[in-house]
């Protein structure tokens, strides 16, 4: 029996499983999220017991067992072979959140899961590349600088990148920028939101600007602000996973190079990016508050 939100009758179509197309990735909109598509066109009728939460649990071993490839596998194969299985990750772990959509949303305990998820997966990638870059013609101790590196400034990009995500869906929605949460009731999801405030809690701190006190009809924001969130969404987990196993299958036979593409790539950058979508954003901020009376009236 067909369900509310989930007419068998009606074909799925890629549109309805995509987010907002001003906070989508390039990359996701443009080869991740068709390709993922695909993988849930015969869902509709023939998998209608698989849940998003399934789908997730898929993309974590899917993606773990890229990184353990590149980790004890023999190059060049291993890079080859790693980099499919990340980019298959990557492409369930977007389709996980097509299907809650397709299903007409999803819930708190899926998108904590999800999350998770991609903590777990980011790690074992990062931690699989840099011991296949480890060469005897850079010290020791300069390879793992560098890496770390690469490994935090991936976790300020990323949080930034959700949270200007949030910060921007609001405003043109009409919603506060910081809605009030409702307090973890199991284990996991106090785990979780642990996990989280450790992991970006500082980096939300930081962005704070006029849209919170300015109010700016949804359709303003979302002229005002369009450019900064089309140039922070180049810092997103799907554009960084897809980096990162593209470096792999390239660097496939010279395994150390990855390191040095890796800090170019996410370090220089990414961070070259992350301060001019930052400044485009404050622009805006600055032009809002200066115009605010104009623009409600609008």
């Amino acid at each position: 029996m067909a369900r509310a939100g989930d007419p068998i009758d009606v074909p799925w179509t890629l549109e309805a499983s995509l987010k907002d197309t001003d906070v989508e990735e390039t990359v996701d909109r443009l080869l991740h999220r068709p390709l993922a598509f695909q993988l849930l066109r015969p869902l509709q009728r023939r998998g209608r017991w698989v849940r998003p939460t399934h789908i997730s649990v898929l993309s974590l071993l899917v993606g773990v067992s890229g990184g353990l490839t590149w980790i004890f596998g023999a190059w060049p194969v291993a890079g080859v072979v790693g980099a499919a299985l990340v980019m298959l990750s990557v492409l369930l772990d977007c389709a996980d959140g097509q299907l809650a959509r397709l299903r007409g949303g999803g819930t708190h305990f899926g998108m904590m899961v999800d999350a998770m998820v991609d903590s777990v997966v980011g790690l074992f990638v990062w931690l699989g590349l840099s011991v296949a870059s480890m060469h005897e013609g850079l010290p020791t101790w300069i390879h793992w600088s560098a890496t770390l590196a690469v490994l935090v400034s991936t976790v300020i990009q990323l949080g930034l990148y959700d949270q200007y995500k949030e910060r921007f869906e609001a405003g043109c929605h009409g919603r506060p920028a910081t809605p009030p949460q409702a307090e973890p009731e199991t284990a996991f999801e106090r785990f979780a939101a642990a996990f989280r405030a450790l992991a970006y809690g500082s980096v939300f701190e930081s962005v704070q600007g006029a849209t919170e006190s300015v109010p700016v009809p949804g359709h303003v924001f979302r002229e005002r602000f369009r450019r900064p969130m089309r140039i922070l969404s180049w810092l997103g987990l799907g554009t960084h996973f897809g980096f990162f196993y593209v470096l792999a299958a390239v660097c496939a036979e010279r395994p150390e190079w990855i390191v040095y593409g890796a800090f170019l790539g996410v370090v220089v950058v990414g961070n070259l990016v992350l301060a001019f979508g930052v400044a485009s954003w404050k622009r805006a901020e600055t032009s809002v508050a200066e115009t605010a009376p104009d623009a409600v009236s609008v």
